[in-house]
């Protein structure tokens, strides 16, 4: 995130609270003090590995995946820097956003359960994405769960189309809009990566609900780029073209994150054309 103190300003309070509370303590959290173990301590040990451990301000154990400063700096919104290479970051940050209490869901583990870890299909990649990569949801999601292209299909019916549709239409964004893009992209990619860890076990509904969730987010938050908010109408356009060009079976979903975020950016949906005159019928 370019500045932290102008993001977090451009989301509702509630979220505002939830995302400083996070950075409070994310440090702490990720930091290898209490737990030392040569699979992932101190920048050493192997991104990817998944451990069950018990983490400061947390109750009971919980699965962490040693994951790199790359993957970290993006699912932290770029608030975090660290001298290591790697580090252990617990599944109840990664999934929940949690930085305390009990562990909960398929995060809590103990020590007479252990999980045979998963392979991820496809390539290395798949597990730190560089979001431009469009394939990367058919080659990494939709391998490890086949979904298929149908109803309950995420990342063959919508992803991966709605990734390439930006791609064809890229040259059309201002030189702000394409660092978005390609910032929003990667943040839709990364925000997925936790559904690969060998602990999971996802529905394609679930896939779908989890995926859906986080546009909002990446699109006002992604961490590399410029905020949707700071785009101008001309790419604001580009954006709604190019989502209608993506939807059909999934408009209402495509629609309420689109609502929510034009609302986070203090702009009514029914009154774009009062912000944007003409916008939508000059750029389509």
């Amino acid at each position: 995130m370019q500045s932290g103190s102008i993001m977090i300003g451009r989301i509702a309070p509630k979220s505002r609270l939830a995302v400083i509370a996070i950075l409070c303590l994310v440090h702490v959290l990720v930091r290898g003090g209490e737990f030392e173990d040569p699979k992932c301590s101190r920048g050493i040990g192997t991104a990817g590995v998944t451990q069950c451990i018990y983490r400061p301000h947390y109750d009971g154990k919980q699965w962490a995946t040693c994951v790199t400063d790359t993957y970290l700096r993006q699912k932290l919104w770029g608030n975090i820097e660290r001298p290591y290479r790697v580090c252990w970051f617990p599944c109840m940050l990664e999934i929940y956003r949690e930085v305390h209490g009990s562990a909960y869901g398929s995060c809590r583990c103990t020590d007479d359960y252990r999980v045979t870890p998963r392979p991820v299909s496809g390539p290395a990649t798949c597990l730190s994405p560089r979001g431009d990569d469009c394939s990367w949801y058919r080659q990494c999601l939709e391998a490890s769960y086949p979904c298929g292209d149908g109803e309950t299909g995420y990342a063959i019916s919508y992803a991966e189309k709605f990734c390439n549709l930006y791609n064809e239409r890229l040259s059309y964004f201002t030189e702000k809009g394409r660092l978005w893009v390609n910032a929003a992209r990667k943040c839709l990619q990364v925000a997925l990566v936790h559904l690969l860890r060998p602990h999971e076990n996802p529905t394609c509904e679930d896939i779908k609900r989890n995926a859906f969730k986080s546009h909002p987010l990446c699109y006002l938050m992604p961490t590399d780029g410029p905020s949707f908010c700071d785009l101008n109408c001309v790419d604001w356009a580009q954006v709604f073209w190019t989502i209608k060009g993506a939807f059909r079976d999934e408009f209402v979903a495509s629609m309420k994150g689109m609502v929510e975020v034009m609302r986070r950016c203090s702009v009514e949906v029914n009154q774009f054309d009062k912000y944007c005159p003409s916008a939508l019928s000059s750029y389509g």
